[in-house]
């Protein structure tokens, strides 16, 4: 290993480093921007409304805020000439990893829970989440390990603009294909229940009153938030896996916005559904027609879930813990015949 400078470098290394300086301090920009122009959106929907004790605030401050303090620590030279030993340039690279596997994680949790709210706290659905996630965490762990495990004993290059590791292993792309397989299911499921059903009806594959009402336009619009998400992040892991696999010496303009974006989306996810439940909880029960839905009322809730008809001996703490994991949503729907009512959550 080797902390020399920049001349043990190709020109070609030292513009890619030189880049991926500058694509920090633009990733660092577009996060404090974001922050700026949605404060007040914040202030509104989340620190006005209390429930500052669950754990669903402080998912959304975790996803906010910890890939912002990152980016400006990463910002900061470690020493006054920029150059460091190789040993912490491995530390560097093994926390850059953790840091993004927790990031997208934590946008992953949010869309696993509103994935296990739109289909009525489906166990089957809850235990293959739980199960999907513990794989990708697993397997991302694991390759993180293996990478450290090997780089050390390849060159590293310390330069004033970054480090450099020089025949790093291709294999370590394989640490994005966990989420490149995962963002997809979560995808398939969102957009198979706002559209899914529907398509069947359509088509003629199904009979309408074997499945229920059609899809409100308000979960739709939800899925519709849901997909450009998954789209834009797709596609980010994709850049990712290709980049470290064929030309890692641009890993330092890449690894920025993976915990930059998935912090933007996922926070502007979050805000969307909160604004949502604020705008539903302020119309009475039974004027959403405009929604699609005349004969239903639909209630996107992020912290406090229904309750169950069989949970009303349920102990009120383990039931506000259950409501700070999970996203609800709360189906009040009214019959011809009478005034029953179904909730799903």
């Amino acid at each position: 290993m080797s902390s020399d400078p920049n001349f043990q470098l190709p020109v070609a290394y030292r513009e890619a480093l030189a880049i991926g300086k500058q694509s920090r301090a633009a990733a660092l920009g577009l996060l404090a921007w974001d922050h700026w122009t949605c404060f007040d959106r914040e202030v509104e929907v989340i620190w006005k409304q209390g429930g500052k004790k669950r754990f669903g605030f402080w998912l959304y401050l975790f996803n906010r805020f910890f890939p912002l303090v990152w980016l400006v620590f990463d910002m900061i030279p470690l020493a006054p000439a920029g150059i460091v030993s190789p040993s912490v340039c491995i530390i560097y690279l093994m926390c850059d990893d953790i840091v993004t596997l927790l990031t997208t994680l934590s946008v992953q949790v949010i869309l696993q829970i509103r994935v296990y709210a739109l289909y009525n706290r489906s166990r089957r659905i809850l235990i293959f989440l739980a199960v999907c996630c513990a794989l990708e965490i697993c397997t991302m762990i694991i390759l993180i390990g293996v990478t450290m495990k090997h780089i050390s004993r390849l060159p590293v290059v310390s330069t004033s603009t970054g480090c450099y590791y020089e025949g790093i292993f291709s294999i370590y792309a394989l640490f994005w294909i966990p989420a490149l397989v995962f963002e997809p299911v979560l995808c398939m499921l969102v957009v198979w229940k706002a559209w899914g059903e529907d398509a069947m009806v359509k088509f003629g594959l199904v009979a309408r009153d074997k499945i229920g009402s059609t899809t409100p336009k308000l979960v739709k619009s939800i899925a519709r938030d849901s997909l450009m998400y998954f789209l834009v992040i797709f596609a980010e892991l994709t850049v990712n896996t290709v980049i470290w696999a064929h030309e890692n010496r641009y890993v330092n303009i890449i690894m920025p916005w993976s915990c930059a974006l998935p912090s933007i989306l996922g926070s502007h996810l979050f805000l969307s559904m909160r604004e949502v439940v604020l705008n539903v909880k302020k119309q009475p029960v039974g004027t959403f027609a405009d929604h699609g839905a005349p004969s239903e009322s639909y209630v996107i809730e992020t912290f406090v879930p229904a309750e169950r008809p069989c949970d009303s001996g349920f102990d009120s703490e383990e039931s506000e813990l259950s409501a700070a994991t999970s996203a609800t949503l709360q189906v009040e729907e009214r019959t011809v015949s009478g005034p029953s009512r179904t909730s799903m959550v």
